[in-house]
């Protein structure tokens, strides 16, 4: 009898750990992008900016028609207007005659963190936002 307790507590034990273990993209991806979102803060990686915009009512909205729009072009990283996709953790906006990709840093129910690399691919702009 304990040898079988022994293997149903294994078995168990193996299903528990693996259903709570997430890769990179679930924990990334486990809230929706459309909705509503206000701008809360910019930064750059290397610490040479910080902006806080919590005061501000800056507005962006990922539409489920995979259109997307803001009331302000956050320090020229986001577009105003344009088309969304997400693919591997990336967002791309597009729009006329542009074509701008973001690192999905964070992206659950209720924040929205994305990373635009500099050129030289080493440090990044950081947007993060809320959800409304």
């Amino acid at each position: 009898m304990r040898f079988k307790s022994f293997y149903v507590t294994t078995l168990f034990a193996i299903l528990f750990t693996s259903s709570c273990s997430k890769d990179s993209d679930q924990d990334l991806q486990s809230g929706s992008i459309e909705g509503n979102w206000k701008v809360y803060s910019a930064l750059s990686s290397n610490g040479d900016w910080d902006v806080s915009y919590e005061d501000d009512n800056y507005i962006y909205e990922f539409k489920n028609d995979g259109t997307c729009e803001g009331n302000v072009a956050v320090v020229e990283l986001i577009p105003v207007f344009g088309h969304w996709s997400i693919e591997s953790n990336n967002l791309t906006i597009s729009g006329d005659g542009y074509k701008l990709e973001y690192k999905l840093a964070k992206l659950d129910a209720n924040s929205l963190i994305l990373h635009k690399m500099w050129e030289d691919n080493t440090n990044y702009y950081e947007v993060a936002l809320k959800r409304q």
